[in-house]
C-alpha cells in the first residue's frame, strides 16, 4: 500500500499551493471507491464518508473526507 501511494505522491497537482487535501489522498480514495463499485464523483465522496476512519488510518485526512457539497 505504502508503494502506491509513493507513486500517488509522484503526480503534480496544478493548484497544489493552495490545496487543503492532499491529490495523492484525493487519488487513493477514488481508486479503492472505484474497485469497491463507485460509479460516479458522488459515489466516491459516499464511499469516502462511511469508510472516513479507516481511510485516515491510511492517508492524511486532517480536513476530513472529501465532499461534494462546498458549504
Amino acid at each position: 500500500m505504502e508503494t502506491l501511494i509513493t507513486i500517488l505522491r509522484e503526480i503534480r497537482d496544478p493548484p497544489d499551493f493552495n490545496a487543503r487535501r492532499d491529490c495523492s489522498a484525493m487519488l487513493f480514495i477514488a481508486l479503492v471507491a472505484t474497485l469497491y463499485g463507485a460509479k460516479s464523483c458522488v459515489d466516491i465522496v459516499d464511499f469516502a464518508s462511511v469508510n472516513e476512519d479507516d481511510l485516515a488510518e491510511i492517508v492524511d485526512l486532517r480536513h476530513g473526507a472529501p465532499s461534494h457539497d462546498p458549504s
